[in-house]
């Protein structure tokens, strides 16, 4: 198991405050909305549009955030929105009348929007795959939150400041943001800086979900039925034509139709849907029942659904721990089995619940609901390839707002049914919590099909590090060399990743852990993408006094027909992955991405016989020029050195087989 350093916890941390701020503006203005109606003299429905426009442009922005993130870079546009979303949070906290507000809202959306899904495609490709699945149990567990602390931290900042504060309490969390963001958060270059907009996907992707989901919306607030019908249907339209744009443009699409097909992305996202659906119907459910039937107030309503954000933190705690070692399916179905529990109780709302009951049901929701999400997002990213990510990324948080606006509008069509045929409101309430658990079985079924095994790629962490192990041990001395005359001694010297960042990178002055941290993400790239690596050399003036030095010369040692499987994938699957493989091969993903790694890639032959053919006669010379190469040094005319004066490493990374 890689370990996680400080570095990449405090990336994790900044890019957190974005998500955070997004969020939770999605519902920290719930409990506004009456003052909001007294402030301005308005109708609480024109009023339910500072929540409904807000919602609205969010989902308008996110499917745009994959290409931005690929044509300018992930760190350039997460700044960027931040920047924004303050820009648009003073603007709401000085608007001075209702469409003012209405039209910041949106402005604060668009900006919202992006950040999701280009901080986690950011953390993601910054954490390697080995490590994404326990930053993404930190991170990916915010939209669980979002729905029972909004309305608590809107409460508190509404008594204690008034309504503006509301959004003006973003400008310090967003300042915090912007400047640790641009002094911790590394650049990540651009995928495809001369892609295409698509525009007529465009036309069709952000606008079908919007209409769609604010058909959807307008069933939870009992609009007219020609009103809903209209919405739904012109929202499904523009996404079916939008289904059929995707699969049929020779360019690249802004979504990708074809990745819901795709294993495991098509069992992962129907599992994704009903978690939003059952996540966020509870939290629409459960406050009216309280408020109502239940007789509490709002504060009241919020200090007793506090407990499910307790247990989602509890539940992340664990999942940290075992995310890496336990099968998705286990983690996953486990965590539906707890949800169900805490739903139990719920169906019987009309025959009266204590608050403790309530409470320790949303607990266990809540422990059960991080089990759920974690791993599937992690099992998602671990599949993905490099260039995928921040796409990949538009697809998750769209499929958890999609299951959060069905599942309240398929919910509150149900309540109103039943409290039409009940004569008690309580039992009305408890009926619709059957359809609750109905969503849980219907995620369980899909949730089946999931991985079976310890790991999401298919690597056993455990015996790469055995592999690891076995393989340092050819080293020739206990412990690696110190710098002699300002270079490596002369010879192979054999090691793993962890040993070479402790003793020659870490503590060390100038950019060294920056460059180190590139090279890293370039490794677990070209892992996703062949496999695995068995080992990597590593020379250079990295590995010398220089005090800044400029990259790090490395050549992965890839076995020929992963390397070669890899490549005629990409060229039919994904052309951005094979020009990405291809930069990594020659030496050009500096140029290419901006990595400071001068990289190459020796096709490595497992099986030698005692005639070698051509091919493997090619493999030995390649071997034997950058084993002899870097032997060398140069001297005052920059020529090299005909006497091997130096070292270089051979790190292991999944080890020979």
């Amino acid at each position: 198991m890689d370990k996680i350093d400080a570095r990449l916890w405090r990336v994790a941390f900044v890019l957190v405050l974005g998500t955070v701020m997004a969020t939770l503006d999605g519902t920290i203005v719930a409990v506004a909305i009456a003052t909001l109606a007294d402030r301005f003299a308005a109708p609480v429905a024109d009023v339910q549009w500072v929540t409904t426009a807000y919602l609205l442009a969010v989902v308008t922005a996110v499917p745009t955030s994959g290409w931005l993130a690929d044509r300018f870079g992930g760190r350039r546009v997460w700044l960027g929105a931040v920047a924004a979303f303050l820009a648009a949070s003073l603007l709401c906290g000085l608007a001075w009348s209702l469409p003012s507000l209405v039209v910041f809202r949106v402005m604060q959306g668009l900006a919202g929007g992006l950040l999701p899904p280009v901080g986690q495609a950011l953390l993601v490709g910054i954490a390697g795959r080995e490590r994404t699945g326990r930053v993404i149990a930190v991170v990916g567990v915010l939209p669980l939150l979002s729905p029972v602390f909004g309305p608590l931290v809107g409460g508190a900042v509404l008594n204690a400041a008034g309504w503006r504060w509301m959004f003006l309490i973003n400008i310090p969390v967003g300042v915090a943001a912007l400047a640790l963001g641009r002094r911790l958060v590394p650049a990540v270059p651009p995928a495809a800086t001369g892609a295409r907009f698509d525009w007529r996907g465009a036309a069709l992707l952000s606008p079908g979900l919007a209409v769609l989901v604010y058909g959807l919306t307008r069933v939870a607030h009992d609009s007219p039925a020609w009103q809903v019908t209209a919405a739904l249907v012109a929202g499904v339209g523009m996404l079916a034509g939008f289904t059929l744009h995707g699969v049929r443009t020779k360019g690249v699409p802004l979504l990708d139709p074809r990745l819901f097909v795709r294993p495991p992305f098509g069992v992962a996202a129907l599992a994704l849907l009903a978690l939003g659906a059952s996540v966020f119907g509870t939290m629409f459910l459960l406050p009216l029942y309280l408020q109502g039937p239940g007789g509490l107030s709002a504060w009241q309503t919020g200090l007793l659904l506090a407990p499910q954000g307790v247990g989602v933190a509890a539940g992340t705690v664990l999942v940290t721990r075992v995310v890496d070692a336990a099968a998705p399916r286990t983690l996953v179905l486990g965590g539906m089995a707890l949800v169900a529990a805490g739903t139990v109780a719920f169906t019987r709302l009309g025959h009266g619940v204590p608050d403790e009951v309530v409470a320790g049901s949303l607990f266990l929701r809540g422990v059960g609901a991080a089990m759920i999400s974690t791993p599937i997002m992690t099992l998602v990213y671990r599949r993905t390839s490099p260039p995928q990510l921040p796409r990949t990324a538009v697809a998750l948080n769209l499929l958890s707002m999609l299951g959060g606006s069905i599942g309240t509008a398929a919910l509150a069509a149900v309540l109103q049914a039943r409290i039409a045929a009940r004569a008690d409101q309580a039992v009305a309430f408890g009926d619709a919590f059957w359809w609750v658990l109905g969503l849980v079985v219907l995620a369980a079924t899909a949730a089946y099909a999931l991985p079976r095994t310890a790991s999401a790629d298919g690597a056993d962490h455990g015996q790469r590090a055995t592999v690891k192990r076995r393989h340092a041990r050819r080293r020739t001395s206990a412990t690696l060399p110190q710098l002699v005359d300002g270079q490596l001694p002369p010879g192979r010297w054999v090691c793993t990743v962890e040993e070479a960042e402790s003793i020659y990178v870490m503590g060390q002055p100038g950019e060294r852990e920056a460059i180190w941290s590139e090279w890293r993400r370039l490794t677990s790239a070209l892992r996703q993408l062949v496999g695995e690596v068995p080992a990597c050399w590593l020379s250079g003036g990295f590995f010398s006094a220089k005090p800044d030095p400029a990259d790090i010369d490395c050549v992965y040692l890839v076995d020929t027909v992963k390397l070669q499987n890899a490549a005629t994938n990409a060229a039919t699957l994904d052309p951005r992955a094979l020009s990405f493989l291809t930069a990594t091969a020659t030496g050009r993903i500096k140029d290419a991405y901006g990595m400071r790694v001068d990289s190459y890639i020796l096709e490595w032959t497992p099986t030698l016989g005692t005639d070698p053919e051509p091919e493997t006669k090619q493999y030995l010379e390649a071997r034997g020029y950058w084993d002899d190469l870097w032997s060398r040094v140069h001297d005052a005319d920059g020529r090299l050195d005909s006497v091997p004066r130096r070292g270089y490493l051979e790190v292991i990374i999944d080890g020979y087989r």
